[in-house]
């Protein structure tokens, strides 16, 4: 077994560094990805990828090709070295073809997140890794300080996306959206969190047009508030994002105490969304402003924060 860096594979390091060569990389890992996924097919006798590795296999190692990706664009290189770590059998010693196709599936992942690093501005990449790798993936001092961290609001198909921060206005954005988009069925979100007046407002925007919410990103602080506004409340677990939540402070660092009206009508809306409030509430008293209450998928069915959570339960009941 070799272990060696995804991206260093086929390029040097300084050509990637510089964003010189994507294109040649991205070819030379499909290229590598098709022979493993060929191999593994025929020696294993699957009939797909999907039958070899399963559902969740199909998305290996994506969080982690794509803080790799973006952090090398964003020069962030010294934090990634361990994201770029591949374990890679020659297909000469004829490795378990069951092996060999989830590593054709991880490199072709890696094609596919470099290709949307590479399409994305770079205001775009360095609000994406701060709301899905820093503090997860990479350490917290990694941020990248963004020219506009206020969110992207995107409409596709039928689904209107939400990344990144939900700044003050925010609500008039996302109307506006809607109102360019009448045939909008679901709000996909990914947010480091934000203003809780406009998440709040832009949750009863969402129940009131009858709109589905899935979870597309992490989803911190006031974002959860915008996710409980969705009938159907959607948490894919192939791809783990994770919910936040901590307690409220004010600009300038002070912390609003237990009893505060502010937790009062936060609790009121929950209840109006049909959500246990005394939990929700909880986790966020028992994490600090600058820290993060992160329960696990699980955890979110009693209350009804989401109603679905893939593979674990439906509308409160679990599997």
């Amino acid at each position: 077994m070799i272990r060696v860096l995804v991206a260093c594979l086929f390029l040097p390091t300084f050509a990637l560094a510089q964003n010189n060569d994507w294109a040649k990389a991205i070819a030379a890992v499909t290229k590598t990805s098709d022979a493993y996924i060929e191999y593994g097919l025929r020696e294993s006798g699957s009939g797909s990828v999907q039958q070899a590795v399963g559902v969740a296999g199909v998305f290996t190692d994506i969080e982690k090709h794509r803080c790799a990706i973006l952090g090398r664009m964003l020069g962030q290189i010294d934090v990634i070295s361990e994201l770029e770590t591949f374990d890679y059998p020659p297909l000469k010693d004829r490795p378990d073809p069951f092996e060999a196709v989830e590593i054709g599936v991880s490199l072709s992942n890696w094609v596919g997140e470099a290709k949307t690093a590479l399409a994305q501005t770079e205001t775009e990449r360095i609000n994406t890794w701060n709301l899905d790798c820093v503090g997860t993936l990479v350490p917290q001092d990694a941020y990248v300080a963004s020219p506009a961290p206020q969110a992207d609001i995107a409409a596709d198909g039928t689904t209107i996306i939400v990344y990144g921060d939900i700044d003050r206005g925010m609500y008039d954005r996302f109307m506006g959206v809607l109102r360019a988009n009448p045939d909008t069925k679901s709000v996909a979100l990914g947010s480091g969190g934000g203003s809780v007046k406009d998440a709040i407002e832009m949750g009863r925007e969402i129940r009131k047009r009858g709109l589905d919410t899935v979870l597309e990103g992490n989803c911190y602080s006031a974002c959860p508030l915008v996710f409980v506004g969705g009938t159907e409340r959607t948490v894919w677990a192939a791809v783990r994002h994770d919910f936040g939540f901590h307690r409220l402070a004010v600009r300038g660092g002070t912390v609003l105490p237990d009893d505060h009206a502010f937790y009062g009508l936060i609790a009121d809306y929950l209840s109006e969304m049909g959500v246990d409030a005394e939990t929700y509430i909880g986790w966020m008293h028992s994490a600090a402003p600058e820290e993060m209450y992160n329960p696990q998928p699980v955890e979110l069915c009693k209350p009804m924060i989401a109603t679905f959570v893939q593979r674990i339960c439906s509308n409160g009941k679990i599997f």
